[in-house]
């Protein structure tokens, strides 16, 4: 009989266990950080990897209208988390870490003139599956989209709205931020970034943000939930 007993209670402690470990903050991060496979190894829930590709920095010196950074940003992604994920590019030129940090009366999304930070111009985004130079001259709605920022007139933060997805990994919400890709809808792959900076208008100085940030969110009701991965980068260009 107690060999009985013992053969039912087991199962009951696990459970018990499992559902301690997921209720307490470190059984959370434990959860979140992988899943247990068929064969018993550990995979990770979701991964996010930036890189520079043809430069090592996005910078350059431009006296036309439209500047294109030669630099793009390779996106290695995966997800495989429950709920809805999203990856998102934008500015968070606002934040108390921001150099230069907007002060203006906007939003500040793109980038800001260092000698008057409630200057700033327009970044352009676009994305592919293939690296190649790119020219957003002029601009085209139809697959190129300004770099939003996080922090909107009004002061509150961005609702993920279509122009700040970069990939969906969602199938069924596939039609977001339309982009010369068939099927941005998937949980993995390789994507590519090249960037703009838009000067029609701008007066001579440098502008900067080291705000420019890459992020695998998850979602819920076009808001940001919480940031699973993040990647930041600076970028840099004087106007003469």
């Amino acid at each position: 009989m107690k060999k009985i007993w013992g053969f039912l209670l087991l199962p009951v402690c696990i459970h018990l266990g499992l559902f301690f470990l997921a209720h307490t903050s470190f059984g959370a991060k434990v959860l979140q950080a992988a899943l247990i496979t068929a064969s018993g190894t550990a995979a990770a829930v979701n991964t996010l990897n930036v890189t520079l590709v043809n430069g090592t920095s996005l910078s350059g010196t431009t006296s036309g209208t439209t500047f294109n950074f030669a630099a793009r940003l390779k996106v290695d992604y995966f997800s495989n988390q429950e709920g809805y994920q999203a990856i998102l590019i934008y500015t968070d030129n606002s934040n108390a870490a921001a150099n230069p940090r907007y002060t203006g009366g906007g939003d500040g999304a793109g980038l800001v003139l260092s000698t008057a930070t409630a200057v700033n111009v327009p970044m352009h985004w676009v994305v592919h599956t293939t690296s190649f130079s790119y020219n957003f001259h002029p601009i085209d709605p139809s697959n190129e989209f300004f770099v939003v920022d996080q922090r909107r007139p009004d002061g509150s933060a961005f609702p993920a709205g279509f122009a700040s997805f970069l990939y969906d990994l969602n199938r069924s919400f596939g039609y977001l931020a339309a982009a010369p890709i068939a099927n941005r809808s998937t949980n993995s792959g390789t994507v590519y970034i090249n960037l703009a900076a838009n000067f029609a208008g701008a007066s001579a100085g440098t502008y900067k943000t080291n705000q420019l940030k890459i992020a695998l969110c998850t979602l819920n009701n076009g808001q940001i939930v919480s940031v699973e991965q993040i990647r930041i980068f600076s970028a840099n260009v004087v106007c003469t």
